[in-house]
């Protein structure tokens, strides 16, 4: 009996070790194609601007890593053909038609923050790091969002620095899949913008839905379905009078639509049209005086 309570307690310890790893964490492991290499497990732009260059590419190995023997050097760059194009990189698949995330990779713990090492530096607007948990829903036959997390990089760090991104859950599921998302640049990539990343990890557990957006006071909010596909509605209770604004921005933190709900109490309730919008991760700012709710919905 004893060797199989140990045998059982040995299959979960591994069972959360696999699940608890971000694959390629410290960019140690990269796989040459051609003129350039990739970081193993992590998605981006380097296969599409080979046809256009063979010696400038956006995502390149940095060393000597922090720690470690190398690090993921994201550096958006002027390309002949293609002009600025965005260093940016997923832990996952990358769609390289719309530049955003695609997949992830699984991942099943209610983790408290994102931490690791970064260097940086844009223009005048920042780059931007998105991390997202999500679970399959098997009743409704869909992807739910868990918690989500979106950092601009703000002032610059021109020498390797911590850095720590708390995740705002919305959900009180245990997520099956993970995806990171780095951008040098912000939505217009300036040629020289760049982010250096090492040594990644997800720290911390959260039990419950620990929400740490700044809330619209009094105000109940909620967004539905997630994921849509051509409708997204929302719905808020304001015991006093709100003037409320809503704003939608993909995940390059461009601006994409707003909609005014106006001043009312009590039931608040909209419905946006999502038709336009192309799939994918987007982040709804809902406003009200110098208060602010943010909440990720996908599109599907």
């Amino acid at each position: 009996m004893k060797k199989f309570y140990i045998t059982f307690f040995c299959i979960i310890v591994l069972s959360l070790s696999f699940f608890a790893q971000i694959p390629n964490n410290g960019f140690e492991t990269w796989t040459t194609i051609g003129s350039h290499v990739n970081p193993d497990n992590w998605g981006c732009l380097n296969d599409v601007t080979a046809a256009n260059s063979t010696t400038i590419f956006t995502c390149t190995k940095g060393t000597p890593g922090n720690p470690g023997t190398a690090y993921l050097k994201l550096v958006s760059r002027s390309i002949s053909g293609l002009g600025i194009v965005p260093g940016i990189a997923v832990c996952g698949t990358l769609d390289v038609a719309s530049r955003k995330p695609k997949s992830g990779f699984p991942y099943a713990i209610r983790s408290q923050k994102l931490t690791g090492k970064w260097q940086h530096m844009s223009d005048s607007d920042q780059g931007y790091i998105d991390v997202l948990l999500s679970a399959w829903n098997n009743t409704l036959n869909k992807r739910d969002t868990v918690a989500y997390a979106h950092r601009i990089l703000g002032a610059m760090a021109m020498s390797w620095a911590n850095f720590s991104i708390n995740l705002n859950y919305i959900s009180g599921a245990t997520p099956d899949s993970a995806i990171i998302f780095f951008s040098a640049s912000p939505t217009v990539a300036v040629s020289g913008d760049y982010l250096y990343i090492d040594n990644l990890a997800f720290t911390g557990t959260v039990i419950g839905t620990e929400i740490n957006d700044t809330k619209i006071s009094n105000n109940k909010i909620n967004i539905f379905p997630n994921p849509c596909q051509n409708i997204l509605n929302i719905s808020l209770f304001a015991e006093s009078p709100e003037y409320v604004i809503v704003q939608i921005y993909d995940i390059t933190n461009r601006l994409i639509k707003t909609e005014n709900l106006g001043a009312a109490s009590g039931i608040i309730e909209k419905s946006i049209s999502t038709n336009t919008l192309s799939k994918g991760l987007y982040l709804m700012n809902i406003l009200s005086g110098n208060r602010k709710t943010t909440k990720p919905f996908i599109v599907e």
